[in-house]
């Protein structure tokens, strides 16, 4: 009993130190901060008042000095530093507070873009987009959409030349043109009828076996899915394109977001993606 109350005593002790220890610190540091603010203030009014008190007295009857070039220079003089003072002043006043806070926002955005690895925004998908780039080196190539028309056709060449080589490897998720219930959903979200909808499915489904299912040469996955997709991948192997829908009808400009492997949203896209080919999301 007696060694359980020395340690309590002792835990306590320790506790109540680092307590007070902290506080001491933090009070020295808003103590340093007040000093070094007063000590501002008190060399930018100092420089007013006596710059403002020398150019006065140049005008008073007071002054003697009879040479006019040296009395230009001091005046010139004593204004820069009634000057200099006075904006040191405002500045220490009003000005610094705001411009902190407005430079730490800044950093903090800085911050939170690099650490989600944003490297691009555009609503111009298939021409601000450096597709040719991405292709040109990628080995491991994952996509996500409907069906994606409009951008197979825009990189037929890209894709026919990752097609060629060997060390590509490609993995596709579609939407099930089996499921009546999805072709339903899409029919409406694109505005076609419902066989139109299956028909660009399986076009976009063919176009990729007559590019890709050479065995001697690339790699290729095709997967359906019976969930409707809420964004569109291409995963590339450092970069990745993801983009929205819009609510609205009719083809409208949506906003793609360029991320950089290594940073948040690459890593969920990455999660999103797998999350199809592992079977933990539905797939048919």
């Amino acid at each position: 009993m007696s060694n359980l109350f020395q340690y309590s005593i002792k835990k306590a002790y320790n506790v109540v130190y680092g307590l007070f220890a902290l506080m001491l610190d933090r009070a020295r540091l808003k103590l340093n901060r007040k000093v070094t603010n007063l000590s501002t203030s008190t060399l930018a009014l100092s420089l007013f008042i006596v710059g403002t008190g020398v150019r006065w007295f140049m005008g008073s009857p007071y002054w003697v000095l009879d040479n006019a070039l040296l009395t230009d220079l001091f005046k010139e003089v004593s204004g820069l530093v009634a000057a200099a003072g006075l904006v040191a002043l405002i500045w220490e006043i009003s000005l610094r507070r705001t411009f902190f806070d407005e430079v730490m926002e800044k950093v903090g955005l800085a911050t939170d873009v690099d650490k989600a690895g944003l490297i691009g925004v555009t609503t111009q998908f298939y021409r601000e987009i450096d597709w040719q780039t991405l292709f040109r080196n990628v080995e491991k190539l994952d996509i996500l959409f409907s069906y994606g028309g409009t951008w197979r056709s825009f990189n037929t060449l890209e894709l026919s030349e990752a097609a060629n080589r060997p060390d590509v490897s490609v993995r596709v998720i579609l939407p099930s043109p089996t499921d009546d219930l999805l072709m339903d959903q899409l029919s409406r979200r694109y505005n076609i009828t419902k066989d139109a909808m299956v028909t660009k499915i399986k076009d976009a489904e063919a176009d990729f076996h007559n590019k890709f299912d050479d065995p001697h040469i690339a790699n290729l996955t095709i997967i359906h899915t019976n969930m409707a997709p809420v964004f569109d991948i291409y995963k590339f192997d450092d970069v990745a394109v993801i983009t929205l829908f819009s609510h609205r009808k009719g083809k409208t400009s949506v906003p793609a977001f360029l991320v950089k492997k290594d940073g948040t949203l690459y890593k969920f896209i990455e999660d999103e993606f797998n999350s199809f080919v592992e079977g933990t999301t539905h797939a048919a």
